[in-house]
């Protein structure tokens, strides 16, 4: 029975404290629990207290007023000197909201990948009843729909016509059929999904029981839905059918959703237009008869769709056109057989290069073409190009008993910088060729400026690699302090390039490329050794040494063998170790489950984990939990903002709260003024960097700062 309850039951169940105390009136686990989670969040707690380890639950509780809200619990066990449990400790917090924002994102990423799936198949969809199809399942499987259909307009019978449905519909689409009528019949006898076709709208129901348009509520009900929607697929403007989306949860489809879903028709009815188009013309006449590649007409198309793609998912492309130097040379010496069996070695070396034959077409007589979807800039493109040429030649061709090496050219554009349609960027691609073969280069993009731009990143990677390997790189140091004390509790390594021609060169000119060409795995590695060495510098120094935070990358965290290299950097050193590891929000979220394990090791060794960026991303609240981690920083933007919003200054309270009831340090990130420091001293944030603190200095200063008074802020 319960023997104290604070003042705040009653915000959180709407009962008073009185009425739990020794079960009076309401029993904890029999009323408040959700009765779907009595059973887990008992096994739960009894296996933790078995190990007489604290535990954590996420759970809902039934309210007084009825309604369900979500809690975290964090409790222990009391026990008695011989291991009796005396009695159970502990403190719940309302999570509502932010499992609220959690259920909206996984809705939003559940509707993303079902987005994703469908585009996926439009790509490789030649059929129609396929397309339908697998366009439902994708529905119901990925985006957890009840029941998912498609409907076509029957011009003839002037109704709707189920075609393709997917999910347990038990008859419903039987019983819905006579609603279906296209004729002059008033609202209250057509369906929702007719309407919606007749208006060239998306409609919702997100109450089917009190919804007036929900025709057959009992039949709905019965088959456990709450909600349904329908979207019209339109082609030119004219609407040829319509997608019909059923969920069993009520409010189902939220604007952002709804977004989203209107897109996904938009695609479905592309994707159909493609299919009809390809079956009024004669499909041998997209490809090359030589080759068995797709040719200019069928590149073309899927060149446009490539870019339709990229332009819904805001990506970028390149199209690469290549030219076989001197081609022409090959037929007139060794005739026109052997120059053929050389294009069909090509293409297949090309093929097996490109990985996909969909990216790939024979243009002309010796001209080809590529196109690369979702690129980063212009330096992956020439090292994508690189090395697809040089499978393709860089071994002789075997042609009867003749030997031949080809050289070659390549003409590149850009979408959307170059050209915004397929039209726009053949023309591009081809004059660039056009250039190349005049003045001799073997890559040159569309604008000078563009391949200026490649030449000068090529040549800054191998300025990097020389600059490691010279040791130009050095480490500045920024403070922390520690608000209660004043002194400096720890500083955060920020690396420089100290380059003999340019000076000192700040990370954003250098960071990003090191990670693009995957140099940052060197260069981490060794910003985790001159870190700890730089620990026993200042030890050695007669200084009171503190932690080092370390920032580890993406690329450095995916590592198979970070974890050996965290454990070299770190040498002999003694635990606690001298550094810790920072690593964004964002990031951690990418992997989550491998990460943990990951990140747990790394913990083993004595290194603290640092959540850096914090309240920027989309984190979950129970894996923050099981995380291994001691520090939270505070994103500098939230630091710059707070004193002029409200909001954000409520946000900043809640997170520290919120991490000092897991026990986790706060820093905050992006100090500058002494009322920021004030304020943040007042929500008992434990400690704060930023430029009012010190800005990042090389070893020997920060050894100077070491010595000196505690900081202090201003009266």
């Amino acid at each position: 029975t319960m023997e104290f309850v604070s003042k705040g039951c009653y915000d959180l169940t709407g009962y008073p404290p009185a009425d739990l105390i020794g079960n009076r009136k309401v029993s904890f686990g029999q009323h408040l629990i959700h009765p779907d989670d009595r059973e887990s969040l008992w096994n739960n707690a009894q296996a933790a207290l078995r190990k007489r380890q604290p535990y954590q639950a996420v759970y809902r509780i039934v309210a007084a007023d009825m309604k369900e809200k979500w809690v975290w619990e964090q409790g222990q066990g009391i026990f008695s000197a011989n291991g009796e449990l005396l009695a159970l400790e502990g403190f719940i917090t309302d999570i509502t909201e932010r499992q609220r924002a959690e259920d909206k994102v996984r809705r939003l990423n559940r509707v993303y990948a079902m987005l994703s799936g469908i585009n996926a198949l439009i790509v490789r969809a030649h059929d129609r009843d396929e397309l339908f199809r697998e366009a439902c399942r994708l529905a119901v499987e990925v985006g957890q729909f009840r029941i998912a259909w498609i409907g076509l307009v029957d011009h003839a019978a002037m109704r709707i016509a189920p075609v393709v449905w997917s999910g347990e519909e038990q008859g419903l689409l039987q019983a819905i059929e006579p609603y279906l009528s296209l004729r002059d019949e008033s609202d209250e006898t057509r369906a929702l999904v007719a309407r919606a076709v007749i208006e060239k709208r998306p409609l919702i129901v997100n109450d089917v029981e009190r919804d007036p348009r929900a025709l057959l509520r009992a039949a709905l009900v019965e088959r456990d839905i709450r909600s349904l929607a329908a979207f019209p697929l339109t082609i030119a403007d004219e609407t040829i059918g319509a997608l019909v989306l059923l969920a069993r949860t009520p409010g189902f489809f939220d604007d952002d959703e709804t977004k989203l879903l209107v897109e996904l028709a938009g695609d479905i009815a592309f994707a159909l237009d493609h299919i009809e188009k390809e079956e009024r013309i004669n499909y041998l006449a997209y490809y090359d008869s030589l080759t068995g590649l797709a040719n200019r007409a069928l590149f073309y198309e899927r060149l446009t769709q490539f870019i339709h793609t990229a332009q819904r998912e805001r990506r970028k492309l390149a199209l690469s056109v290549v030219d076989l130097d001197h081609f022409k040379n090959v037929n007139d010496a060794l005739g026109r057989r052997t120059g053929d069996a050389l294009l069909v070695q090509f293409a297949q070396r090309l093929t097996r290069g490109a990985g996909d034959a969909s990216q790939i077409a024979r243009l002309g007589a010796d001209r080809f073409a590529v196109v690369l979807p979702d690129i980063q800039d212009e330096g992956e493109v020439l090292r994508a190009i690189e090395v697809i040429m040089t499978q393709c030649v860089g071994q002789p061709f075997r042609l009867a008993d003749t030997e031949l090496r080809i050289a070659f050219k390549v003409g590149i554009a850009l979408y959307p910088h170059d050209g915004a349609d397929a039209d726009t960027l053949f023309r591009d691609a081809e004059a660039a060729l056009k250039k190349a073969k005049a003045g001799g280069e073997r890559y040159l993009f569309y604008t000078q400026q563009m391949t200026d731009r490649v030449a000068e990143k090529v040549t800054m990677e191998s300025e990097l690699r020389r600059a490691l390997e010279n040791e130009e790189f050095v480490l500045h140091y920024q403070p922390k302090v520690d608000v209660a004390t004043g002194r400096i509790s720890g500083v955060e390594a920020l690396i420089r390039w100290k380059d003999p021609q340019k000076g000192l060169v700040l990370p954003m000119k250098f960071i990003p490329l090191l990670e693009e060409t995957g140099i940052i795995l060197d260069v981490g590695a060794w910003v985790m050794r001159r870190a700890v060495q730089d620990h026993d510098y200042w030890t050695a120094q007669g200084a009171v040494a503190p932690r080092i935070a370390v920032n580890v990358s993406a690329v450095q965290l995916r590592q198979r063998d970070f974890l050996e290299i965290v454990r070299a950097a770190l040498g002999p050193a003694a635990k606690p170790a001298p550094i810790e590891i920072e690593i964004t929000e964002s990031l951690v979220m990418e992997n989550i489950e491998e990460n943990i394990d990951k990140l747990k090791a790394i913990h083993d060794l004595g290194v603290n984990i640092a959540i850096d960026d914090f309240g920027t991303g989309y984190s979950s609240l129970g894996y923050l939990a099981r995380l291994p981690v001691q520090v939270l920083k505070i994103d500098l933007s939230f630091s710059a903002r707070m004193l002029n919003e409200p909001d954000v200054l409520t946000l900043v309270s809640t997170m520290i709260s919120l991490a000092h009831s897991m026990r986790i340090k706060v820093v905050a990130e992006g100090v500058e003024t002494e009322q920021q420091a004030k304020a943040l001293c007042q929500l008992k944030c434990d400690e704060l960097q930023g430029y009012l603190i010190g800005p990042p200095v090389p070893r020997e200063q920060i050894t100077e700062l070491l010595r000196r008074q505690p900081w202090r802020i201003a009266s």
